[in-house]
């Protein structure tokens, strides 16, 4: 999962962590003023960046996979502290 920073659209984290936290694309797209369709695609380009699926279905939502866990765990600090400068 190498990958340069500057080839990164940090935008599709704030997506990544807003469907982690609802577990719910429907519920993104409402909190972020977007598209159902323009969640999804979100989460479809940053899945193909990483190579790896982030969230399963679950039911009729989704769950996070052990990867999504590990990089909320980790980006969400960070997206935090941008935020508060």
């Amino acid at each position: 999962m190498c990958m340069k920073l500057s080839d990164f659209d940090l935008n599709l984290m704030r997506v990544f962590l807003t469907v982690y936290r609802f577990q719910s694309i429907t519920v993104a797209a409402e909190v972020l003023d977007l598209t159902q369709p323009g969640v999804s695609g979100a989460l479809k380009r940053l899945q193909n960046q990483l190579g790896q699926q982030l969230f399963v279905r679950d039911g009729r939502g989704i769950a996070p996979t052990h990867l999504a866990h590990e990089m909320a765990r980790q980006i969400e600090p960070a997206l935090e502290l941008s935020r508060t400068r």
